[in-house]
């Protein structure tokens, strides 16, 4: 797992898309998770958002898969352009076990 680039999106409110780079084993059942979190600057507050891509989605056949990723603010949270924040990728199992993860700070 790992996080590769991480833009902001157009739209209101605006959503933070990733580049992520995944591998899982043929008939895995696992799913990807990412969360981004901004990191609070004084006047503001945390900003949340979070997707995840279905086992459907994913080619699990143990190469390494690239995949953008559109994480969508949770209600009440704004991202700005060149705000600072920590996005946090997991391959999951139906379980909820971590896989694999990766975090990356940016710059948006």
């Amino acid at each position: 797992m790992a996080v590769g680039k991480v833009a902001l999106g157009a739209g209101r409110p605006a959503a933070v898309t990733a580049e992520l780079t995944y591998s899982c084993d043929p008939g895995s059942t696992v799913h990807l998770a990412a969360t981004a979190t901004s990191l609070v600057a004084n006047g503001h507050h945390k900003a949340v958002a979070t997707g995840t891509l279905a086992n459907k989605k994913l080619s699990c056949d143990a190469r390494n898969h690239i995949v953008r990723l559109v994480l969508h603010p949770k209600p009440g949270s704004v991202f700005h352009k060149k705000q600072r924040v920590v996005i946090e990728a997991a391959v999951v199992t139906p379980r909820g076990a971590h896989y694999a993860d990766a975090t990356k700070a940016v710059t948006l």
